[in-house]
């Protein structure tokens, strides 16, 4: 079954994107410690989105996609400069703010997902 896609764009006072290496250490008693990169993907990549004054029916279409991934499901979103899709998965929680009649501001955090598509 193919992943389906998160097809919103972040406004542009997104945090942005972030990558983390992915390293395994041993620590010795007396100080010394010994790193190594952790497997064949070792950056784990990050993107904090936020969407500023979104109409409200907008906002609860994220939510509706991201509650139906659970957190654990991958689906294709194509980050700010990139050309074609990559797969990703919600990091953490989602926020709602800013709750307006009719808008409200939405923050999500994405990490790349490496696994398949499920």
């Amino acid at each position: 079954m193919t992943a389906p896609t998160f097809n919103f764009t972040p406004h542009d006072s997104s945090p942005g994107g972030r990558e983390v290496p992915r390293v395994r250490m041993s620590k010795m008693g007396d100080g010394y410690e010994q790193r190594s990169s952790a497997g064949l993907n070792d950056f784990d990549q990050f993107w904090e989105l936020a969407f500023d004054n979104e109409e409200l029916e907008t906002v609860n279409a994220m939510k509706s996609f991201l509650r139906a991934r659970r957190g654990v499901e991958p689906f294709y979103w194509t980050p700010p400069r990139e050309s074609s899709p990559t797969l990703w998965v919600m990091e953490g929680e989602f926020k709602e703010s800013n709750l307006m009649p009719n808008s409200s501001s939405f923050s999500v955090t994405f990490k790349r997902w490496y696994g398949a598509e499920e």
